[in-house]
C-alpha cells in the first residue's frame, strides 16, 4: 500500500506539472483527508443502493464484489459490543447485527432487523410479529443501538464499516487504500486542490503511470 510520503510527492509532482507551484503538507492532508472520506463515502453509498435494489439491508455479500473488495480495509467483523451498545469511535455505518440469547452462542446467533424509531411502538407492542430471541430488532439512537428484546443474555456483535483514518502528518505511514485503488483518491485530491484534471499533461502523465504500474495500477 502507498505511503502518505509517497502520495504527498505524487500530488506535488503533478501540480509542478500543471502550474509550477508549490503545495505545502497541510494543504495536502487537508485535500486528502477530504478525498478520502469523499471517496469512501461514494463507494458504500454504491454498496447500499444494490443492497437496496435487492430489497436487502445490511448484507455486504449481497451488494457489488469489487465494492466490497475495495471497503474490505475498513471492515470490521463481529466486534463484541457490551451494554449500553454504543457505537465505536471509529464507526461508519453497519453491516450487521447479530444477537444471542439464553440458548444460542455467537455462531447460531440471529441477525437483527434494523427498524425506525417511528416503527417501535407499534412493533413492540404487536400481537403478530414483536421481537423475539428468534427475531430481534434494533434501533439507532444517539450513538447507540437498542436492542430489543433488551439484554441479551449471551451478547450482542456489530460488524461495521469503520471511518479512513485522518491523517495529521506527511510520513512513511501506510494508508488503507488498495494500490490499484488509490488513483481514485488521488484524482480527488486533485479536485479538491483546485486543479484541472482535464489538462491534457495530467491525462498523458496518468497513462503513463498506468503503463509503468502494470495491471494493478500501483504508484
Amino acid at each position: 500500500m502507498a505511503t502518505v510520503q509517497q502520495l504527498y510527492d505524487t500530488t506535488q509532482f503533478l501540480i509542478n506539472k500543471y502550474d509550477g507551484s508549490f503545495m505545502s503538507q497541510d494543504e495536502f492532508l487537508q485535500a486528502y483527508n477530504l478525498a478520502s472520506t469523499d471517496y469512501f463515502n461514494y463507494l458504500i453509498d454504491m454498496s447500499y443502493s444494490v443492497m437496496s435494489r435487492n430489497n436487502i439491508y445490511s448484507t455486504p455479500t449481497n451488494s457489488d464484489n469489487q465494492t466490497v473488495e475495495t471497503l474490505s480495509p475498513f471492515f470490521v467483523f463481529e466486534q463484541l459490543l457490551v451494554s449500553p451498545y454504543s457505537k465505536p469511535a471509529d464507526y461508519a455505518r453497519t453491516v450487521y447485527i447479530k444477537t444471542a440469547y439464553t440458548g444460542q452462542t455467537q455462531s447460531n446467533g440471529r441477525f437483527a432487523t434494523r427498524i425506525d424509531a417511528t416503527q417501535l411502538d407499534s412493533k413492540l407492542y404487536s400481537d403478530i410479529d414483536a421481537p423475539i430471541a428468534d427475531d430481534p430488532v434494533y434501533v439507532e439512537s444517539d450513538g447507540k443501538f437498542l436492542i430489543y428484546p433488551s439484554a441479551p443474555s449471551v451478547g450482542v456483535w456489530l460488524t461495521y464499516y469503520k471511518k479512513p483514518v485522518r491523517r495529521s502528518t506527511v510520513d512513511g505511514t501506510s494508508v488503507e487504500w488498495a494500490d490499484n485503488k488509490i488513483n481514485n483518491v488521488l484524482f480527488r485530491v486533485l479536485g479538491y486542490l483546485g486543479i484541472n484534471l482535464k489538462d491534457p499533461s495530467l491525462i498523458q502523465f496518468g497513462n503513463v503511470k498506468k503503463v509503468d504500474a502494470g495491471p494493478e495500477g500501483k504508484l
